[in-house]
């Protein structure tokens, strides 16, 4: 009877550690959704003037984002896809500008046109 309690206790135990082990793994495996612009903004790529600017990327769910060009900027939220889009007001031809999008913590990147 001893040697049945043991190996339950001992089955019960292995059940809640691999459990535990899982919720580690799933844990550890989920990746944050830094802040990144889409992959069409790059350096030196040309934008069109007298046409609203519309920026876009993805970001932790409902972040605020700030994407700014020379003087003008917009605050927006990401959506709970993460997904987010700006919207700037046209600009003049000229440049070269530099475009700046951060997050309140302070992550972002900066691309010259």
């Amino acid at each position: 009877m001893r040697n049945k309690t043991g190996i339950l206790i001992a089955r019960r135990f292995l059940r809640a550690m691999t459990a535990t082990v899982l919720a580690i793994i799933i844990a550890a495996c989920t990746v944050s959704a830094k802040l990144t612009l889409h992959e069409i903004f790059t350096d030196n790529a040309v934008l069109q003037h007298g046409r609203p600017v519309i920026i876009w990327g993805n970001a932790e769910p409902s972040e605020q984002v700030t994407v700014k060009i020379a003087v003008k900027m917009v605050r927006i939220n990401a959506g709970n896809d993460g997904r987010w889009r700006a919207v700037l007001p046209a600009m003049k031809a000229g440049g070269p500008f530099t475009l700046s999008v951060t997050n309140t913590a302070g992550d972002g990147a900066q691309i010259l046109f």
